[in-house]
């Protein structure tokens, strides 16, 4: 470049450079001046319901109301404090890019050939210039960086306050609410015994009667000690067969335990139709239920929702919407239509529930929708949308959270919420979800992913194994069977691992494979149904074919097996249910009346199941 262009080049970047320091400098000044008018320290709205709640202590809906406001309120303080010293950084560096762009330019400018006679004044003027120039630049920066400091003392001085309500040590949503108000002094005066009496007096006034009222000598009762509480027991492994409590059923393996399956219904007719319930919210979450009660989620960027129904009857018991918990994103992630917001499947042990949405929400309650705690684990970064669902042993909920930024499986406390455990894991995103299976006595969590089939410790979460198997969109979870494990994937593999023999591969196979569907395995047969519509027989020991069946729909709801009979849905909403056995052998095949991409559930002789707009109790 000749020296022409070189002037114009960094005329060029200084203008840009002090255009763009100016704009951020005029933002960090109007944020200086919007802090001198409305001072987050005096907020009059958290001062008139501190002043409320006051006089009215018992108030729930009020408390909700400040805790709002207060999480608001800290929300504001890290996004402002992030964006004032981004600023500040910024701005000094546009400053010095522009000054430096000025300086330079100058300096080729008074290399330029000026003629004698004007020389002298030229330069003069350029020199003034470039000083007026610089010492405006200069002022302008240092009134921005004043309003940048002075805004960020008031947002650390506000950080280092009292929130109006205070989390107990688990970050939870069981908050008590403090430093409100001023709690009622104790007194022992016979004059002053009545809550009414109580209510009309101010502390000075109680204290000065007590002063003055003479105190009887009484007999001094011992205070009982507290009753500690007792810790819930969890289910057992009997208790948990029983119960169809997680996706796919017990240990989220695809073999039930129940008895008395219905085999015929027609959901246009009504036929062994015992209840259906429409929904009027999206989602793709299976059922759970536990005893008398069904659990299920719905969700979109309005509201997500665990809900609850009476299994017998499907009256609405309550409903939990996941709102109001630290961290949750104000806008909702992307997601695609057929995964949504509400994929993941709750899960319960008798004592919780448990419901992860696509935000990275998840939420426990009582079996009576009581909050027990909530709390974000990140966005999930995931362009179909987050869909693992939960599963439950002993005093532990497991979450398989793999996205496209991280991959990693935790456990979490039920009761609190804590995280006991959580392994990084190696592999991309993926949409299984964990499985359960005991293994030389001892239970482990069994993942899938690319490019790994791995095996967790439940209690301290250790990677015990692990497989390179599979590749791609891995979405179908393992299968488990006679200490065999599963795992097959669509332009993958079908691979089964012997965990009796140092998890070698006993054999595999590219023949069928699943997109969504996940394995399951019953009488030593291997059951693999494919998004286009094959329904494949496998002997689970030597890997032969044993029976192939086209059915031309595809399946995306896992296939189940329950009495010795094999339950599974195709996306028009006709049910196969075939023996499960060497040779095919069709029992029924009824219809729903319309589509499911969901996997049934099954307990005390019915079977429930969510269709794409009503959730259906099936039975007589």
């Amino acid at each position: 470049m000749n020296s022409n262009d070189k002037i114009r080049s960094l005329k060029l970047i200084a203008v840009i450079t002090g255009v763009a320091a100016a704009f951020i400098g005029l933002l960090m000044l109007l944020n200086y001046f919007q802090l001198r008018v409305h001072d987050p320290l005096n907020s009059e709205t958290l001062v008139t319901l501190t002043e409320r709640l006051s006089n009215d202590p018992n108030n729930e809906v009020l408390k909700e109301e400040i805790r709002a406001l207060d999480l608001m309120a800290r929300k504001a303080f890290f996004t402002a404090q992030w964006q004032i010293k981004t600023g500040s950084y910024l701005l000094i560096a546009l400053v010095v890019i522009c000054i430096a762009a000025l300086r330079y330019r100058m300096s080729l400018l008074h290399n330029i050939n000026i003629p004698e006679q004007s020389k002298e004044d030229e330069l003069k003027n350029r020199k003034t210039a470039s000083q007026w120039i610089t010492g405006a630049i200069v002022l302008f920066t240092l009134l921005s960086v004043f309003a940048a400091f002075y805004a960020n003392k008031t947002f650390t001085d506000y950080s280092t306050l009292q929130p109006a309500v205070a989390e107990n040590d688990s970050e939870t949503e069981e908050i008590e609410v403090i430093a409100l108000y001023e709690e009622p002094v104790e007194t022992t005066t016979e004059e002053i015994n009545t809550t009414e009496e109580i209510d009309t007096l101010s502390r000075k006034e109680i204290t000065e009667a007590a002063a003055t009222e003479p105190v009887e000598e009484t007999e001094t009762i011992p205070e009982p000690e507290p009753v500690k509480p007792v810790a819930p027991a969890f289910p057992n492994t009997g208790e948990y067969k029983a119960q169809h409590a997680s996706f796919r059923g017990p240990f989220a393996q695809g073999v039930v335990y129940a008895t008395n399956a219905p085999q015929s219904w027609d959901g246009t007719s009504g036929e062994n139709i015992r209840w259906k319930v429409a929904l009027d919210n999206p989602g793709y979450s299976s059922p759970v239920i536990w005893d008398d009660k069904l659990f299920l989620t719905t969700g979109d960027e309005n509201a997500r929702i665990l809900w609850c129904y009476n299994a017998a009857d499907g009256t609405l018991l309550w409903q939990h919407e996941a709102k109001d918990i630290q961290g949750s994103p104000a806008a909702m992630p992307k997601t695609t239509d057929d995964t949504g917001l509400a994929a993941p499947t709750p899960a319960t042990n008798g004592n919780q529930v448990f419901a992860i949405f696509g935000s990275g929400d998840i939420v426990a309650t009582d079996m009576n929708g009581n909050r027990l705690w909530a709390k974000n684990l990140g966005v999930p970064d995931n362009h179909y949308g987050y869909s693992s669902s939960l599963i439950c042993l002993n005093n532990h909920v497991f979450v398989q959270y793999d996205d496209n930024k991280r991959a990693k499986v935790m456990a979490l406390n039920a009761e609190t919420g804590d995280v006991e455990w959580e392994t990084v894991r190696k592999n991309k995103i993926s949409w299984s979800s964990p499985v359960l299976a005991e293994i030389n006595g001892k239970y482990q969590l069994i993942l899938t992913a690319n490019p790994t089939v791995s095996g967790y410790d439940v209690e301290t979460g250790e990677e015990l194994w692990s497989v390179n198997c599979l590749s791609g969109e891995v979405g179908p979870s393992a299968g488990f069977y006679d200490n065999k494990i599963i795992a097959a994937n669509e332009y993958a593999n079908l691979v089964v691992i012997d965990a009796a023999n140092d998890y070698s591969i006993l054999w595999e196979s590219m023949d069928y494979l699943p997109e969504v569907s996940s394995p399951v395995v019953a009488n030593d047969i291997l059951f693999i149904a494919t998004s286009y519509g094959m329904l494949v027989a496998f002997d689970i020991n030597s890997g032969d074919i044993l029976w192939e069946q086209d059915y031309g729909d595809g399946f995306y709801g896992s296939p189940v097996v329950v009495g010795g009979n094999l339950y599974i849905f195709e996306l028009s909403g006709k049910a196969y249910i075939i023996k499960a056995d060497a040779e095919y052998t069709e029992i029924a095949t009824p219809e729903l009346g319309e589509g499911v991409f969901t996997t049934p559930a099954f307990a005390k002789g019915r079977l429930y199941l969510r269709g794409e707009n009503h959730l259906f109790c099936i039975g007589k």
